[in-house]
């Protein structure tokens, strides 16, 4: 057998069938998993970084709070601080708002008309500050004090240089410029609060809580203010087309060096600057990356699992059609090997072509033996051979049987040995089947004993009895003004098993046997004709009769049960000792009778031993002893009288298989039997039909022609008497599994 495709198309439909829905179901779970975890993720940075946007609105409103408190502070008016001995007042003052908010990194107080700049650390004029002051700061001075005199509104300034370059590099200082007196359309003076950028930006990180990324926070202008660029080192040119291309607060992604990142931004409705964080993409999501390689895990399985469960599946559906494929294998002759088709389901669908084809012609030919097994079965039944309780079942369903007790005819017909062949014929299919009110009933031919017993099945016993007889009185009127026979009619003990049927058949053939002289002007019923009344004589003639038709027939266990019902019957009985002497040597006398009769051998010393018995025991047992003797004799003859009858058939057949003419009506012709009986016989004795026996040889006579002979193959199939060639070519094809030509070439080399 080549391949295994039906095996790989079981495996592929299981696949396709459970992929498709854990596909699906997949690709759902996936997508509204991680897209809603992606989502929620992406909602919970925003808020985040809203978080921090709200937190330096508020760290702003605190700063401004102060200004308002500077302002406000009679200590730090223009009048106050610029009598000379309060500037220690005024640098503590200021040293206190400081102090005061932890964004703070310098306070400025300036105010107009003045050259003094009052901080936490001290008062300074203009010139010094520029000269000598607060240089850490990184400050473009001049631009600082310009800032201080032209403020009038809130500023934030990086006054670093023009280029931004120093706020861009995240170590600037911004300058927070508040006019005061605050919400005055004419300010006196300037706040100025210097807070340090990275303050600003540290304050975002520990919200936002990403350690890899940038910050960002820029003015309503777009001017930075504030730079954490600790991650990606983003070029300022690149962030600044960024900025320029996303404006609206949102996160976007974008890819620098082949590595995506997350581009998030907020806007502040206070101070309306931007807000702005750069983050790896895949640590911004790395749950939603994690969550979906597990998902890939999870769907790994399930497909490993689905995967697993159609192999399993497709061995299991495979595993009965691999073994009919072996079945079919074993089976398969040489010569069908070549004509074998390669696909697995071809080959199934051949061999259920090739079964089908063989069925049909075993039930065309069932059909046509379905007689002949019937006819085998009423002989088994008839002889007291067991049956098995499915072929009981059968015989029953194939005769239609309605009734529950059964009873034997045994028709004698003087005169049949002498009709032709065809006339017994006619004679056998008068008593084929016997339908009649109450019962119905089935003949099977006896043709050695010139008889046709009847196996009558009666649904009631008086009335069935009685139709039995006159149907049976009908049909032997007919057959004597028919075919000139003298018909004579036992009828045996009625029974209600099947497989007593045996016991009726003996008992009518003990009633022919008894009175073979009566004519055929009535029927004799075994169980009437024996029974006496309460005032006769009492003589075991029933039991006698019933004996000795089983000695005749060889049926030891019936024929035990007679003897020891015989004695027991004689033993109840009151007669005298010399009567019952007198029964006991009649018995012996039937015995030896049947001992004549049937030309058993070498029973002398057991019929002296029989005939000096001194108890009803001792003669009941030697009688036992020399039944068996009798009925293996007896059973012995049957069968030599059988095989010597089928020897000669058969030799008939040999010799004549040549013959084209050959046919079983021939043969029945030829030997003076009907053909059903000649069938009945011939499939009995050697178990094969008449045609099975004669195909059979003559395929033994053909392939001996073919090895031995260079005659052609058309000689050779007119020779053993057929005519077809192509019929018989293919007949010998479907026996031998070869052509005929094949099989000569295999044998002759």
């Amino acid at each position: 057998m080549k391949g295994r495709s039906l095996f790989y198309k079981y495996l592929l439909s299981y696949l396709l069938i459970g992929s498709i829905p854990v596909i699906a179901l997949g690709c759902i779970l996936y997508i509204n998993s991680v897209g809603q975890f992606q989502k929620e993720i992406t909602s919970f940075h925003t808020e985040k970084l809203n978080q921090a946007q709200l937190n330096m609105d508020n760290s702003i409103s605190s700063l401004l709070k102060v200004a308002l408190q500077i302002s406000m502070d009679s200590k730090l008016s223009p009048y106050s601080i610029n009598e000379g001995y309060r500037a220690i007042e005024t640098t503590t003052q200021i040293k206190k708002y400081k102090e005061g908010n932890p964004l703070i990194r310098e306070i400025f107080l300036y105010y107009r008309n003045s050259d003094m700049l009052h901080t936490s650390s001290g008062s300074f004029s203009t010139d010094s500050f520029k000269e000598y002051m607060f240089n850490d700061f990184g400050w473009n001075k001049l631009y600082f004090l310009d800032q201080l005199n032209a403020a009038d509104t809130l500023r934030f300034e990086s006054p670093v240089t023009d280029d931004q370059q120093g706020a861009f590099t995240g170590r600037n200082t911004i300058a927070m410029f508040i006019p005061i007196p605050m919400y005055s359309s004419a300010p006196t003076g300037v706040v100025a609060i210097a807070l340090q950028a990275s303050m600003l930006t540290d304050t975002v990180q520990q919200v936002v809580g990403n350690s890899n990324s940038d910050t960002f926070i820029l003015d309503d202008e777009g001017k930075f203010l504030a730079v954490d660029n600790r991650g990606i080192q983003i070029p300022q040119e690149q962030l600044s087309a960024l900025i320029r291309q996303y404006q609206k607060p949102g996160i976007y992604d974008f890819e620098y060096h082949q590595t995506p990142y997350s581009y998030l931004v907020t806007r502040s409705e206070k101070t309306h600057w931007s807000l702005i964080s750069i983050v790896p993409k895949n640590e911004l999501f790395h749950s939603v990356n994690n969550l979906r390689y597990f998902m890939i895990i999870i769907f790994a399985a399930v497909a490993l699992i689905a995967v697993s469960g159609a192999v399993y599946l497709s061995r299991r559906n495979y595993a009965p059609v691999r073994k009919l494929l072996y079945n079919i294998s074993t089976l398969v002759r040489p010569g069908d090997a070549a004509e074998q088709p390669v696909g697995e389901w071809e080959v199934i669908q051949h061999t259920v072509s090739r079964t089908i084809e063989t069925n049909r012609q075993l039930a065309s030919k069932l059909d046509e033996q379905g007689p002949l097994i019937k006819e085998l079965w009423y002989s088994r039944l008839l002889d007291g051979t067991p049956l098995e309780e499915e072929e009981l079942l059968e015989v029953q369903r194939l005769t239609g049987w309605k009734g529950k007790k059964f009873v034997v005819a045994y028709l004698h017909f003087r005169g049949r040995s002498e009709l032709e062949p065809g006339a017994k014929e006619a004679l056998a299919a008068m008593y084929e089947t016997l339908t009649f009110a109450g019962g119905q009933g089935c003949g099977v031919e006896l043709h050695q004993e010139d008889a046709i017993a009847l196996i009558v099945s009666l649904e009631n016993v008086t009335e069935g009895k009685r139709m039995l007889a006159q149907k049976l009185l009908e049909l032997n009127e007919l057959a004597s003004s028919k075919y000139l026979v003298q018909p004579i009619i036992g009828i045996g003990g009625i029974y209600e098993r099947v497989s007593d049927i045996h016991r009726s058949f003996i008992e009518a053939k003990g009633v022919i046997q008894s009175f073979p002289h009566q004519d055929g002007a009535r029927a004799i019923f075994f169980d009437e004709y024996f029974t006496i009344s309460q005032e006769q004589f009492w003589y075991p003639l029933e039991e006698q009769v019933r004996l000795s038709q089983c000695l005749i027939h060889g049926d030891v266990a019936l024929a035990e049960e007679s003897i020891r019902q015989l004695f027991a019957k004689i033993a109840i009985m009151d007669h005298s000792l010399e009567m019952v002497r007198c029964i006991y040597y009649d018995i012996i006398n039937m015995v030896i009778k049947t001992v004549n009769q049937l030309h058993a051998p070498n029973l002398q010393e057991e019929i002296r031993r029989l005939l000096q018995f001194h108890t009803a025991e001792q003669l009941e047992s030697r009688l036992l002893s020399l039944c068996r003797k009798l009925c293996e004799h007896a059973l012995q003859t049957k069968s030599m009288k059988n095989e010597t009858l089928i020897a000669q058939i058969v030799a008939y057949i040999e010799e004549h298989c040549c013959d084209a003419a050959l046919s079983l009506e021939a043969v029945a012709e030829h030997f003076g039997m009907t053909t059903s009986y000649l069938s009945k016989m011939f499939k009995q004795e050697t178990n094969q039909t008449f045609t099975e026996h004669l195909k059979q040889f003559r395929l033994k006579e053909f392939k001996k022609g073919l090895v031995e002979t260079n005659k052609s193959i058309k000689d050779l199939v007119v020779e053993i008497g057929y005519w077809d060639v192509p019929s018989f070519s293919r007949m010998f094809k479907q026996a031998e599994g070869m052509t005929p030509g094949d099989y000569r070439k295999l044998h002759t080399g």
